[in-house]
Parts: C-alpha cells; sequence; structure tokens
C-alpha cells in the first residue's frame, strides 16, 4: 500500500474520537475484567485476524472509487457475498443466519473506513491516492478468499462462549491484533464495527 492510501494519517471527527474516548473510560464488567487476564482463545484470534484482514482492503477500495462515480454503497454485489456466505455455511455446519450477520459486520465496517477515508482524502490533497487499483484483480480475490477462510473459522470456532464473556474474548483478540497491526483510530473502529454481532447467540 503507498504511502498515500494509508490510513495512519487519518483524521477523525471530533465526534468520533469523542466515541472513542468514551468507550476507553466506560465501566469495566465482571466479565471484561476476566477476559483481560485470559488470554485470547484461537477461534477468537483467527477470527479477529481475519476481520482485520478483510478490513485492510477497504483502503485500496476507496483507493479504486475515488474520483470516480462508483459508490461505496454497492447493494447488488453485498446481497451476492451475502447470499454466496449462507449458501456455503450449511455445508459446513454454520448457521446461515450468523454466518449473513458476521459477512454483513464485514461489509459494514469496510465501508465504514472507507468514508472515513473519504473525509480525510477531500481534507488533505496530500493523502489523496495517487493510482487507482483494479478491483478485480487486486481486492475482489483477496475478498472471496478470506470470506471463505472465515465461515471455515465459524465452523472451528463451534459455539464458542456466549454474552460478555464472549464480547470480552473478542475484544482482547481485537486489542492484540490492533497492536500488532499497528492500526489507527478509524480502522480501530472499523475492527470493533466487524466484531460487533460475532457473539450474539453464542456462537462465537
Amino acid at each position: 500500500m503507498s504511502p498515500s492510501v494509508s490510513a495512519r494519517s487519518t483524521t477523525l471527527a471530533p465526534a468520533v474520537v469523542a466515541g472513542l474516548v468514551l468507550a476507553l473510560v466506560a465501566p469495566v464488567s465482571p466479565a471484561s475484567s476476566w477476559a483481560a487476564r485470559a488470554p485470547a482463545p484461537a477461534w477468537a484470534t483467527t477470527l479477529v485476524r481475519l476481520y482485520a484482514e478483510r478490513l485492510a482492503t477497504a483502503d485500496t477500495v476507496a483507493a479504486a472509487k475515488w474520483g470516480t462515480d462508483r459508490p461505496i454503497d454497492d447493494p447488488a454485489r453485498e446481497r451476492r457475498i451475502l447470499a454466496g456466505a449462507a449458501e456455503r455455511a450449511g455445508a459446513l455446519g454454520v448457521s446461515p443466519a450468523l454466518a449473513t450477520r458476521v459477512l454483513t459486520d464485514q461489509i459494514e465496517a469496510g465501508k465504514l473506513v472507507q468514508r472515513g477515508l473519504y473525509r480525510s482524502w477531500e481534507r488533505h490533497s496530500a493523502q489523496r491516492p495517487r493510482t487507482r487499483p483494479d478491483l478485480a484483480r487486486t481486492v475482489r480475490p483477496r475478498l472471496d478468499r478470506v470470506d471463505a477462510e472465515l465461515l471455515s473459522a465459524l465452523a472451528a470456532a463451534g459455539r464458542g462462549p456466549a454474552g460478555e464473556r464472549c464480547t470480552a474474548l473478542m475484544a482482547r483478540a481485537a486489542t492484540a491484533r490492533a497492536a500488532a497491526d499497528r492500526l489507527d483510530a478509524l480502522h480501530r473502529l472499523g475492527l470493533a464495527r466487524a466484531r460487533e454481532h460475532t457473539c450474539a447467540g453464542g456462537a462465537g
């Protein structure tokens, strides 16, 4: 990724920064306190790694669409992704509803990052991408691979812990991944959106 496309220099709106600060100072539940001391299990680490890998493509997608008439939202393609995920999920023993929920979160997280990059590029011309990647060749094959791996990871996770404990474990895995990848505030926010509904229903 070229320096111009890197989101590490992205400036967030004050409201977004305020939301992040509130999240950091929010009261910690007993489950969250327990998970802060426990290592994230393999299923959580794997899911978050794949979420982060998929999220990283948002920068390239934004660069490909910037300055064109192609909107960030692509409802037709999103429907195809979700329908394909639901269809493949059953063969892997994964609830189609869970697969659809998780993939929806990934799509929305990617769009969140793209919109954040657009806002930054509108304000700071020096950060704008200088090249236009080919989505069909450079991004979509990677997305298809990650989506397939995500379904396999959900199948391997089985019925992980539910509720606050699951949420806390996923948060711990996300914190470690964000630090390892040196994610900026925008991409940390995207990673939080990507795991928003993973634990609903106790599947993960």
